[in-house]
């Protein structure tokens, strides 16, 4: 049926009026304004969502209910009229705020029930018992909304009832959730008159629920001891329907009372067969009680024994552990040292390499060979210069002494061992002291020129008995007549 828009809004003004008027009730907002370009209702609308998810409508209903109004009014108007929309909308802003400020306001007044209705949420009791909550959270409007009328006016006596209505919500609630279960299973139980094959087993399981029922009746945070209680009651309704079935099948065979102990007496061997080969039954129950006790304190007996041995078995495990860890932490540690020490032995040859490669370089062919022995570096020079039968250190030989210097510097903490060598020409003892007076003198001008540690060098001298070359050519008793610096490098540097 088609309504003309002029009566539409008259019927939704009459509406908004009547909701207002009725202090127990709130207006409603309409819509989402997913189609309005209005910013202003857009913010209204999300501040009353919020608000009402915060039970703002709940604690302050009037002022709640006017910010309603004005977003409903200027969504109206949104497209007619945007600008009187625009100051609906701040004014329902503005009643908004006044909403929040009143429903803090009635919240430390209303406490009590503030608390009692928290308590009764918990305990699911607005899905659980919807319309008393329902009912409850009407009256909580009527007492908010008057406080909202007279703050000062005295309802204490309302309050009071009222959370005493939640806190009836709260434990009804409680009770259905926990018990909920075991109470229908005992009332299908009675349905199906299971009471009248097993009462005993049934009575138990509503004793159970009775005390569940006491429990959170007595203190409700013990919730989880009336769930152990309600688990009871399920059990022993299940326990007391498989008696039923057993009764049952015993009266369709027509079984005598001997048939139902023989029945039982075959059940129980079978179910002690693995520990109790043979039941004494002809013996009497009494015998029969020992024989299965006997039974079960060997295997009690034997699960200690088991669990002392695991024990043992764990606690040897355990060590064994220790042990593998601590024997790995020392490998560890070993090779971490092996590691140290690989890579500190490879940066002193490095290091070696690199001032070997310097002192190579220091020296022309005609004055030195520089050879590298492990970590010691020898100097073979055949350039020194003596007058024949002479020790004394000539003015030429002074720039191939000061390259020695310089080698022997890039050393500083190394012995020196300075070796003097002859040709097999003359006398052999002549050349032996010969040899051992230029080794000497050399070392005198190293420490005395060089300023080198003399107690860092050694000078020796072998003569002829040392040749690198052939004595028969004059090339090679050249080469032969020479002076050797050993820098030995017994500590791998620095």
């Amino acid at each position: 049926m088609f309504i003309s828009k002029k009566l539409y809004r008259l019927f939704t003004a009459t509406s908004l009026a009547l909701a207002i008027a009725a202090c127990s009730s709130t207006p409603v907002l309409k819509q989402e304004p997913a189609a309005v370009s209005l910013d202003e209702a857009k913010q209204l609308y999300a501040q009353m969502e919020t608000s009402r998810d915060n039970d703002v409508h709940l604690y302050a209903p009037d002022a709640y209910g006017k910010a309603v109004e004005a977003y409903n009014e200027a969504l109206e108007l949104s497209r007619s009229k945007p600008t009187v929309a625009a100051a609906k909308a701040q004014a329902g802003l503005t009643y908004a705020a006044q909403a929040e400020k009143q429903a803090d306001a009635a919240r430390g007044k209303l406490q009590a029930i503030e608390n009692a209705r928290q308590a009764a949420m918990t305990a699911n009791g607005e899905e659980l018992l919807g319309d008393e909550f329902a009912s409850a959270d009407k009256q909580l409007r009527d007492i908010a909304a008057q406080l909202e009328k007279q703050p000062g006016a005295d309802n204490n006596k309302a309050q009071t009832a009222l959370a005493g209505v939640y806190r009836d919500i709260e434990l009804r609630s409680l009770k259905l959730d926990v018990t909920g279960k075991a109470r229908k299973a005992i009332e299908q139980a009675r349905k199906e008159d299971i009471d009248d094959h097993a009462p005993k087993t049934l009575r138990v399981a509503e004793e159970e629920m009775l005390l569940a029922l006491s429990t959170l009746e007595n203190d409700r945070s013990q919730q989880e001891k009336a769930r152990r209680h309600a688990n009871n009651a399920l059990t022993q309704v299940q326990h007391a329907r498989a008696i039923a079935a057993q009764a049952a099948d015993f009266e369709a065979r027509d079984a005598s009372l001997e048939d139902i102990l023989l029945w039982h007496e075959a059940r129980l061997a079978e179910a002690v067969q693995p520990v109790v080969s043979e039941i004494p039954f002809e013996k009497g129950s009494a015998q029969v009680k020992e024989s299965i006790n006997e039974a079960l304190n060997r295997l009690q007996q034997e699960k200690l024994t088991l669990r002392h041995a695991l024990t043992e078995a764990e606690v040897r495990e355990v060590q064994s552990a220790a042990s593998l860890e601590t024997m790995k932490q020392e490998m560890e540690q070993k090779l971490l040292a092996v590691q140290l020490e690989t890579d500190a032995v490879k940066r002193a040859n490095e290091e070696i390499q690199r001032r070997f490669e310097f002192v190579q370089e220091l020296f022309t062919l005609t004055e030195a060979d520089v050879y590298r022995q492990n970590a010691n570096v020898l100097i073979r020079a055949h350039g020194f210069k003596f007058a024949s039968g002479s020790s004394e250190v000539q003015r030429d030989n002074v720039t191939l002494l000061n390259k020695i210097i310089d080698a022997i510097e890039a050393f500083p903490n190394c012995k020196i061992r300075i070796s003097g060598h002859t040709d097999n020409r003359g006398d052999r003892a002549l050349n032996q002291s010969l040899s051992e007076k230029r080794a000497s003198n050399v070392a005198k001008f190293l420490a005395n020129v060089g300023s080198i540690d003399s107690s860092r060098i050694e000078a020796e001298g072998f003569g002829a008995s040392r040749p690198v070359a052939n004595n028969d050519t004059k090339e090679g008793r050249a080469a032969n007549r020479r002076v050797e610096v050993l820098i030995i490098n017994d500590a791998n540097l620095p």
